[in-house]
């Protein structure tokens, strides 16, 4: 489970969070959509540990984010918008580097490595140096990053940024799959790719996270 309580973040006079609290439940898709600004990557740094909560508290399964961090990083994985990939290596040696920083043994990273490149599509390129694929393809050995280990809480920030309809609607199918394995948390200034995949759509404007499930759900029994 995800619980934030009395998030408040502010940079100078504006208040980015203000006073968020949410409880989401493991196994399901969470969705987040609001214009450029409206501070979804801030919202998914600190639900992924990538900051320090200043006002408020984030608890991943219980631990504390602040207080317990590696326990409660070891349940997280998280694709920020701008991932930085190390281009001199092969996909299955920047994995192979992941996997070990995550405490993977050498036989199981190599068996989730091969099957995360097959679901992704990238094997064909498995030894090709990363400097040399295309912006699709790496964003794909991100996934596989984001998915690799025991983390059971999948963190997305706006993952369809920059990519052809095609390649959105690949995406999606993957994160779709990998939806059946783990809670998902998604972010994205277009609506419409939420809706399709997550269970639960929320809007954050001026500092709130609006819940869209409710209206969501009315719309589709009108239909």
């Amino acid at each position: 489970m995800i619980e934030v309580r009395n998030l408040t973040i502010s940079y100078g006079e504006k208040t980015v969070l203000n006073n968020i609290s949410f409880k989401w439940k493991n196994g399901q898709s969470y969705g987040v959509y609001g214009e450029h600004g409206a501070g979804k990557t801030v919202l998914l740094d600190h639900l992924a540990g990538a900051c320090t909560c200043k006002s408020g508290t984030v608890l991943i399964n219980g631990f504390d984010l602040q207080a317990e961090p590696l326990k409660a990083r070891e349940f997280i994985g998280y694709l920020p918008q701008n991932n930085a990939l190390y281009e001199q290596m092969t996909p299955v040696e920047y994995l192979m580097y992941i996997a070990d920083i995550k405490g993977m043994g050498y036989e199981k990273a190599i068996r989730a490595i091969s099957g995360l490149l097959d679901v992704t599509g990238v094997s064909p390129r498995r030894d090709c140096l990363i400097g040399n694929l295309s912006p699709f393809e790496k964003k794909c050995i991100g996934i596989a990053q984001t998915a690799l280990g025991k983390s059971d809480i999948l963190i997305f920030d706006d993952p369809w940024k920059g990519l052809s309809p095609r390649e959105m609607q690949k995406t999606e199918d993957l994160l779709n799959y990998l939806s059946e394995k783990a809670t998902l948390i998604i972010s994205g200034c277009e609506k419409e790719p939420l809706y399709e995949l997550c269970d639960c759509i929320f809007l954050l404007s001026d500092g709130v996270l609006f819940d869209m499930s409710v209206q969501t759900m009315e719309k589709e029994e009108k239909n």
